[in-house]
């Protein structure tokens, strides 16, 4: 899953057993592969959930390599990061397999749109603490706020703005929850003028105070 992305797990039965690689785009940047190829890799189907069915060869497959990448990990030997790192671009080869059953997904990868749209997320990842209108993205983009409108509904059915505003609300969860910031810290750091206009947003995102969201956590 990419980073916009958030997962959590529960009422695991005993016979689940989960794999978890984290890393930063900037250790796959350092192989031999294009780094146009790498972003393509790490977001094979932009817009649709990051779940992908596998057949029994490519589970055995994925299953093998997550295995030795754990085995390298451990084990630190020399050379481990470098086939580390080729073992992890296999990884995302083998998914991106799996993916070319989704539906339209070549499609996608070939419009003018899915570019557009691609593209506005990574600027939302990058500037989302300074930047939250569409206009400001499609200056970036050098498009029209109306088109850029059009491109992320097509291809996500969500809004533009409501990306932005998710990013945003990804930020303050875990601003909120990981980092150990109080509210008023947390909507400092997010750019808003005062506590309760962070609060106003949290509520309309999640539908409770960020008070209770910490609460509950």
């Amino acid at each position: 899953m990419s980073p916009r992305y958030i997962s959590s797990y529960q009422d695991k039965t005993d016979d689940v057993k989960l794999y978890m690689l984290l890393f930063k785009p900037e250790f796959l940047t350092e192989s031999f592969i294009k780094k146009e190829l790498i972003e393509q890799l790490l977001d094979p189907a932009t817009g649709q959930p990051p779940i992908f069915e596998l057949d029994e060869d490519s589970f055995r497959q994925l299953k093998f390599l997550f295995e030795q990448i754990g085995w390298e990990v451990k084990q630190k030997k020399n050379f481990s990061r470098q086939v580390i790192r080729l073992l992890l671009i296999q990884v995302l080869f083998e998914i991106n397999r799996a993916c070319e059953t989704c539906s339209s997904t070549a499609l996608r990868q070939t419009s003018r749109q899915h570019t557009i749209t691609l593209n506005f997320r990574k600027q939302v990842d990058e500037h989302f603490l300074e930047k939250r209108t569409v206009r400001e993205y499609a200056d970036l983009a050098g498009i029209s706020p109306k088109y850029l409108l059009e491109a992320v509904k097509n291809e996500t059915g969500q809004t533009a703005l409501q990306i932005i505003h998710n990013r945003l609300y990804l930020e303050a969860q875990y601003l909120l929850n990981l980092s150990g910031k109080s509210i008023k810290e947390a909507a400092l750091e997010l750019g808003f003028s005062t506590s309760s206009h962070f609060s106003r947003f949290f509520r309309q995102m999640s539908g409770r105070s960020p008070v209770e969201y910490q609460q509950e956590r």
